[in-house]
């Protein structure tokens, strides 16, 4: 480690896969960091947790040899009272329906004095509002950039790019499953072998009714209301196209126009209220989202000012995934660590 550089100490908790891209990305990034990242513990869905008593070890000592696995009780809160750390990261946890669970750890996190990173869509989309309220009573600092479309800016660039600015107007491809069955619906092949692929490509759940159905969407558009626009919306009040009845006729159209089909979820706010629907779609060829194919995501914001601003991700994966986590530690590490005390592992009797 350099240790001439702030160490800033994390603690990792989810699925294997990313936890390992994030330790990648960081390993990486080693040497252009304004930080030392030094980890003080792991836990995965896979593998239960990593971790040395009175030790950190950074990215590439956890990839190289990671410490023998070591059994803690009581699950992520069990982990989080026994391993100290600046940042807690909450990477691609399990999702319940309402994400109760994991909203109970995340605040678990932030009163004890960490910062917390997470992606978990359904703690964000029913706990936003408290998750933040906590935060803001603890002094600490709650980031969520890779809760949708796998890192791309959408909460950093409404930070500090937009303020000021009211967002009326959001659209966007946001499930990136629903729209790779659609496009291989278009190009025949049947729906079951469409989404066996996209469950072999590790995007789409056993049940992919939570994708083609809306309901992934719908979670993400309650995310982008709270936190772009400063609002709210039940997410029974979000209309949502049936797969079953519309999906068929949509590829049919979309084949006959020659356009392309797509799940778009959009929201209107009016000064007043927020609307807002995940509907099946014929995307025209003049339209900013026609050239996303595959897996890829994209995302407009229309502001009173600017006008339309369009984000395309046209290269998702863990990689970008990790890089939105990446870019909220430097936001944490900037606007809060760096002025703050040292690392909590500067005193003997820390762990």
């Amino acid at each position: 480690m350099d240790y001439y550089r702030p160490l800033l100490t994390l603690s990792l908790a989810g699925s294997h896969a990313t936890v390992n891209a994030v330790l990648e990305l960081l390993n990486t990034k080693a040497g252009s960091l304004p930080f030392t990242p030094a980890i003080s513990g792991v836990l995965t869905q896979e593998h239960g947790c990593q971790w040395q008593k009175g030790r950190v070890f950074s990215p590439e000592e956890l990839l190289r040899d990671a410490p023998v696995h070591k059994r803690i009780n009581g699950g992520t809160i069990g982990f989080l009272k026994k391993i100290p750390s600046d940042v807690f990261l909450d990477i691609d946890s399990a999702e319940s329906d309402h994400g109760n669970e994991t909203a109970a750890f995340l605040l678990e996190a932030l009163q004890s004095g960490r910062h917390v990173i997470t992606n978990n869509r359904a703690a964000l989309a029913f706990h936003l509002p408290e998750l933040q309220q906590a935060a803001e009573r603890t002094h600490r600092l709650l980031r969520f950039e890779s809760c949708l479309l796998d890192g791309l800016p959408v909460f950093n660039l409404r930070r500090y790019c937009l303020q000021g600015e009211r967002i009326h107007r959001i659209r966007g491809i946001l499930n990136s499953t629903s729209n790779y069955v659609l496009q291989r619906m278009a190009q025949g092949i049947v729906q079951i072998n469409a989404v066996a692929e996209a469950r072999a490509a590790g995007l789409c759940e056993q049940n992919p009714d939570f994708d083609l159905n809306g309901w992934d969407a719908a979670l993400k558009v309650r995310i982008l209301a709270t936190a772009l626009m400063d609002g709210s919306i039940d997410i029974a009040a979000i209309r949502r196209d049936d797969w079953n009845l519309h999906a068929a006729e949509i590829v049919a159209r979309a084949n006959k126009q020659g356009g392309r089909p797509a799940q778009i979820a959009s929201i209107e706010y009016d000064g007043e209220r927020i609307t807002a629907s995940v509907r099946l779609q014929t995307l025209a060829q003049d339209d900013a989202f026609f050239s996303l194919a595959d897996y890829q995501y994209g995302l407009a914001l229309k502001t009173d000012s600017v006008g339309e601003l369009v984000l395309l991700g046209r290269t998702p994966g863990l990689r970008s995934r990790a890089f939105g986590f990446l870019a909220d530690l430097m936001d944490i590490y900037t606007l809060h660590i760096k002025q703050q005390r040292p690392s909590l592992f500067d005193s003997e009797d820390s762990v």
